[in-house]
């Protein structure tokens, strides 16, 4: 298995006693932002079979950073939990040891983020699973919002055989790049010569830079939040998102661990 990723999980999602894996598949070197394969394997007495196909859309789920096996949905067996960059917390529901992607999950919409950890816990104490996803927090200057996001474009922009990215945002009603000329023209060459001053490149927005056709052939993705979130299991694939304190925005939340740290029988540590 030739993929680059960042996390295994392991759970017996098909209730027959042994443990199952979920290989997560991250970034394609040199290709970012595109992902990898990622891997369902299940435990055949002792032999684990890649039975990833079986479920729709599992092996290009996005350039995950962490997954969690979970009963989000209270019946008895495990679902998947996949959380990762340019991806919304995304769950994957088994239905007879097959997962079909957020089916049914609702409250979710616009939460695209660069997620990279998630730990699952009761946290209201109401019987069911609730979940804290570690995003890169809001002390950076991109702040994309659900109105306002952040864009990535990658492509090989001026045909040298190798991947360029650019990112962007909406200003004053325009499309426009996140880097300026000097940047820019690091990533893509070609825009020395097609743009000769700072001060038409500022001018212009991403269609005139980059040129329409090449950016809707472009591979796409957009975030919409960078804030480490608590999400509320409501219940019935419902759920209800809350944004964590200033103190945890300040930087990109890698990894959580839950514990009742103020002897108050709850609580959560990032």
């Amino acid at each position: 298995m030739l993929s680059s990723g960042k996390t295994v999980v392991a759970g017996d999602y098909d209730n027959d006693g042994d443990l199952d894996l979920f290989i997560g598949g991250n970034a394609i070197p040199g290709k970012y932002p595109l992902s990898p394969r990622s891997y369902l394997l299940k435990n055949e007495n002792d032999h684990f079979i890649d039975v990833t196909e079986t479920s729709n859309s599992l092996s290009e789920a996005g350039m995950i950073s962490e997954a969690i096996f979970t009963d989000y949905d209270m019946d008895k067996d495990l679902d998947l939990l996949l959380v990762g960059e340019w991806m919304q917390p995304t769950f994957y529901n088994n239905t007879a040891g097959v997962f079909k992607k957020n089916t049914p999950v609702t409250g979710l919409d616009k939460t695209e983020g660069w997620w990279f950890s998630v730990v699952a816990s009761d946290f209201d104490k109401d019987g069911d699973q609730d979940y804290v996803v570690g995003n890169i927090g809001k002390n950076n200057k991109f702040q994309p919002s659900e109105k306002n996001p952040l864009y990535v474009y990658s492509m090989d922009f001026d045909d040298n055989g190798s991947f360029d990215v650019a990112l962007s945002k909406i200003n004053e009603g325009k499309q426009v790049p996140i880097r300026g000329k000097e940047c820019s023209s690091e990533q893509n060459p070609f825009l020395l010569d097609k743009i000769e001053t700072f001060k038409k490149f500022a001018s212009l927005d991403m269609n005139e830079i980059y040129g329409e056709e090449k950016l809707k052939e472009a591979f796409q993705l957009s975030a919409h939040t960078f804030e480490t979130m608590y999400l509320e299991n409501l219940g019935y694939g419902n759920f209800k998102t809350t944004s964590l304190t200033n103190e945890t925005q300040t930087g990109p939340t890698l990894s959580l661990l839950t514990g009742d740290f103020n002897q108050d029988i709850m609580g959560i540590g990032a």
